[in-house]
């Protein structure tokens, strides 16, 4: 994210694998059949918005993440209207 806002990048687009636990899964379905889960169910346990409207669960590191792109992302926009962040996450 800070290399193309230092490269000069107007729209960044944010795409990673999902991060969240959602109906006793940690992962969307799927998307952990190559990955082993890290962390139990239990470790869930910090509510963050969901994709659609609705919300779902994650961890400690995963939410102070999100916080710290989140902060990052308003400090950019207040310099450069112009900045276009999408989150595909």
């Amino acid at each position: 994210m800070c290399l193309c806002h230092h490269l000069g990048f107007k729209t960044i687009c944010f795409i990673g694998k999902d991060l969240a636990a959602h109906v006793g899964q940690q992962y969307a379905l799927g998307a952990a059949d190559l990955l082993r889960a890290h962390a139990k169910m239990s470790a869930f346990h910090i509510e963050v918005p969901g994709l659609y409207g609705d919300t779902v669960m994650t961890v400690n590191s995963i939410h102070c993440r999100i916080i710290r792109h989140a902060e990052t992302a308003n400090k950019w926009k207040k310099k450069d209207s112009d900045m276009n962040l999408v989150s595909a996450t």
